[in-house]
């Protein structure tokens, strides 16, 4: 009989601690079921993905502003209240990764909260190794498209209550080459937004 009542008390603690003292203490209950846990991306703050330049962000601001399609989205807005502006400097997709050189391009994201519409001839760019690229995203390393220069234009676009757009920065050419909207922010928006803030 006491190792009856011994065990049903060791079910017992075991049932109360998998149903509540697991959760309350950080693990896991195995009666209800675990929530996906929301997929964190990178750092906008990582002094390596994002290095802060105060001179480099500068022109990168100049140039901007000298854009038409980008001065037309901002225009009645300001920053930190109704945009906000991330900037990361990277190589372009189709040079050396090695390269350990000055990154020539910034990659500008602006999330807008309301959202922005938008009509009118924005940059864009060619892509000489466009369906090129390997199964793992790489080229040949004598790839005659990695010499091959891009071609520059303006084409007409439409973005229809946009929340974020990234506006391609190339700081050789000293101009904005291309602008594309990107999904709709989740975690961005509210992680930027409280950067801002502090």
């Amino acid at each position: 009989m006491k190792r009856y009542l011994l065990s049903l008390a060791i079910l017992v603690v075991g049932l109360f601690w998998v149903g509540v003292g697991a959760p309350v203490w950080g693990g896991d209950s195995l009666l209800q079921p675990s929530q996906p846990t929301p997929k964190a991306g990178p750092d906008p703050y990582d002094p390596v993905l994002f290095p802060y330049d105060a001179e480099r962000d500068a022109e990168v601001t100049k140039i901007l502003g000298e854009t038409k399609a980008i001065s037309t989205m901002l225009s009645g807005r300001e920053l930190g209240r109704d945009y906000w502006i991330r900037v990361s400097y990277v190589y372009e997709h189709r040079e050396d990764p090695r390269n350990s050189g000055e990154k020539p391009l910034a990659m500008v994201d602006i999330f807008f909260d309301p959202p922005v519409s938008f009509s009118g001839d924005v940059p864009t760019h060619s892509d000489p190794c466009s369906g090129r690229y390997g199964t793992d995203e790489r080229l040949e390393p004598n790839d005659p498209c990695l010499t091959a220069a891009k071609e520059y234009w303006n084409e007409h676009q439409t973005f229809s209550d946009v929340q974020w757009i990234t506006a391609e920065t190339d700081l050789r050419r000293g101009a904005v080459v291309e602008i594309f909207q990107n999904a709709t922010p989740t975690y961005e928006l509210p992680d930027i937004k409280g950067r801002y803030t502090q």
